[in-house]
Order: structure tokens, then sequence, then C-alpha cells
């Protein structure tokens, strides 16, 4: 169980390096294909390309 969260820990750690890398190419591979990126609570951005675009 330890290694599972350690791997978890990891892939979030993977992700936000690559979104301060400016780097969203590999940022968008850490997203299912379903995500929805909520800048605001009624503002929903469907997809990788929404959450990139906003950035």
């Amino acid at each position: 169980m330890e290694n599972f969260i350690e791997q978890n820990k990891q892939l979030a750690r993977d992700f936000y390096a690559a979104v301060n890398n400016e780097d969203y190419d590999a940022a968008s591979k850490y997203l299912h294909k379903d995500f929805t990126f909520y800048v605001q609570v009624d503002h929903p951005i469907p997809g990788a390309e929404g959450f990139v675009a906003s950035e």
C-alpha cells in the first residue's frame, strides 16, 4: 500500500512540475479523456485542451 501512495505522490509531483515548466504536452498526458477543469465553479472547461488553453 505504501508503494502505491508514493507512486501517486510522484505522479502529482510530475504533473505539477510539467505545469510549472509550461510543458503542457507532458501535463496533458496525465489527464483523463473526460477531464473537466473549473476556473470558477460555474465555468467548466472540458478536456486537456481546455486546461492547456486556460493556462
